[in-house]
């Protein structure tokens, strides 16, 4: 299962440089970025770079 502990680690693992409670990862090719908010628990899409959520759910940490 994954908890907020192994996430970040998770997180590591794929490469996403972390900015206080930020961790960032970068597509250089597509010339945006993936965000997680580790303080507010969220994962925040790249909308203006044309990417579409259709779900809210799935930019949380709630949904188990």
């Amino acid at each position: 299962m994954i908890k907020k502990e192994n996430f970040i680690k998770l997180l590591e693992q794929l490469n996403f440089i972390k900015r206080e409670n930020i961790y960032i990862k970068k597509f250089p090719d597509l010339k945006t970025e993936l965000r997680v908010d580790i303080k507010k628990q969220e994962l925040i899409y790249p909308e203006q770079d044309g990417f579409t959520i259709h779900e809210r759910q799935t930019c949380n940490f709630k949904q188990a």
